[in-house]
């Protein structure tokens, strides 16, 4: 028997089913490694995190795209060593562990920083600078903020320097310190930040500005965030006060209606009283005067004599009159007492909006006068720094003027000195220029004359015996 494997023979029509489509996934699908040459030592690793962490990077080494064949191109990293990059990539690589932590020294934290920096990484940036946070000296953190763009560490570093003198950081520096030292001798803390918040506004400015081009995408929406949220309080607090000037503008209204219809009232109750005066006939006196009825009063009984009309009749008349007008003169008294209540209310209203606008008005002048106090300080202060700049200034140039006179005497005294060796030098050459018919061991008396015990006619400075120029026994006198 034949022992060859049997081939299953599929039918014809399953040949015709084509395979599902596949799908590289979004996150976890990495095209390719990326090589890169420092120092001589050559790395291989994943390009997916550093396009990912620094679009910046990706960019300037062109990391982008690439394809699942790979690329043969390496990219070189100058003016950075094998160990602070392999530093770096322990922080964009973290090896496997069962910790949540990746342990790192203050210096390759410090190597962190100034790589994430330099390359754009915001997210590694920012972690670094939560763990340095706290580990600085005041020289480090004003050195490293001014490279990493952090202002609060350069003015936390000037605020621990302002006691001490700090010789790294320039003589502007100091020289600004010192005032801050000058001004804020015996104050908080606090106004020691604000102060030199102010007077170096322009590096913390531009440290700033920086920073905000180096903030991680969390920090944006953040910042957006609370934009938001200040857009929304700045806009309740516009419709509250629309409100509140709404709600004046009505009380205003209604206590300018209700005295006029006060005062339309007051004008009805008096043609009312004229109009209830009556002819009043008196049976004692039988003399007739007219009477002003008040509406708050009863009217007395009246006796009215009409012809041609029996007087019952006219009692009933008198009667049903008095009564529909005292009806009538009650619903006014409501009225009128309804309307006076509205009025003191309105005026309760309005003594309190105008109590309130006081005190707002109050509020405003202490504002305007402690914000022209505040000017005057500042002004003092600013004229104060200026005397002091103008001492530090005359105090520089006393300075270079001793220096100056320091350098000049130096100069002279380098002068005298050569002039002297100059003396010294020509003498010893004419000394030795003398022939030894002229004083026989001459050159030897002339040395010794110099700066010798023995030489002759004790010539230039020696005490010499009997010759000539400093001759032994020849020569002139020997």
């Amino acid at each position: 028997m034949d022992n060859a494997p049997e081939v299953a023979i599929m039918p014809e029509y399953m040949t015709s089913v084509t395979e599902p489509a596949i799908e590289k996934d979004d996150v976890y699908y990495w095209s390719d490694n990326v090589r890169f040459l420092v120092q001589g030592k050559l790395f291989r690793v994943s390009r997916h995190q550093f396009i990912l962490g620094s679009k910046y990077f990706s960019e300037k080494y062109h990391l982008g795209g690439g394809d699942d064949e790979g690329t043969t191109d390496t990219v070189q990293l100058d003016d950075i060593t094998a160990a602070e990059f392999r530093v770096f990539l322990r922080i964009v690589f973290p090896s496997h562990t069962t910790s949540t932590t990746t342990s790192f020294t203050k210096v390759e934290w410090l190597t962190i920083l100034e790589l994430s920096v330099r390359w754009h990484f915001h997210d590694f940036r920012k972690l670094a600078i939560e763990h340095l946070d706290g580990s600085l000296t005041g020289i480090e953190r004003i050195k490293i903020g001014r490279a990493a763009y952090v202002p609060r560490w350069v003015l936390c570093g000037y605020q621990s320097l302002v006691m001490r003198k700090a010789d790294d950081i320039g003589n502007r520096t100091v020289n600004t310190l010192w005032i801050v030292r000058y001004f804020l001798t015996g104050r908080k803390l606090l106004d020691v930040w604000d102060e030199l918040a102010w007077r170096l506004s322009d590096e913390v400015s531009m440290l700033e500005a920086e920073e905000s081009q180096r903030r991680t995408v969390a920090d944006i929406k953040l910042e957006a965030k609370r934009a938001e949220e200040e857009r929304r309080l700045e806009e309740e607090r516009r419709v509250k006060a629309v409100a509140e000037q709404a709600e004046r503008e009505r009380l205003e209204e209604e206590r300018a209606r209700s005295e006029e219809e006060l005062e339309a009232a007051r004008l009805l109750e008096e043609e009312s009283r004229r109009g209830l005066s009556v002819l009043i006939t008196h049976r004692e006196t039988e003399k007739a005067d007219r009477q002003e009825l008040s509406s708050l009063q009863h009217p007395e009984t009246l006796e009215v004599d009409i012809p041609g009309v029996s007087p019952d009749v006219v009692d009933i008349l008198l009667r049903k009159s008095t009564a529909a007008e005292r009806k009538a003169l009650r619903k006014e008294k409501m009225r009128l007492a309804r309307l006076k209540k509205e009025q003191e209310e309105l005026e309760a209203s309005k003594d309190e909006w105008e109590a309130k606008r006081a005190q707002e008005e109050r509020s405003l002048e202490e504002a305007a006068h402690e914000a022209n106090l505040a000017a005057e300080a500042e002004q003092a202060r600013l004229a104060e720094e200026e005397r002091i700049a103008a001492e530090l200034r005359l105090l520089e140039e006393e300075e270079c003027m001793a220096a100056e006179l320091r350098l000049l005497e130096e100069e002279e005294r380098m002068a005298e000195e050569a002039e002297q060796r100059r003396v010294v030098e020509e003498e010893l050459r004419l000394a030795e220029a003398v022939p030894p018919a002229f004083g026989g061991r001459g050159n030897r008396g002339v040395t010794r004359g110099l700066g010798g015990e023995r030489g002759g006619t004790r010539g230039f400075g020696g005490r010499g015996a009997t010759g000539g120029f400093g001759g032994g026994r020849g020569g002139f006198g020997g």
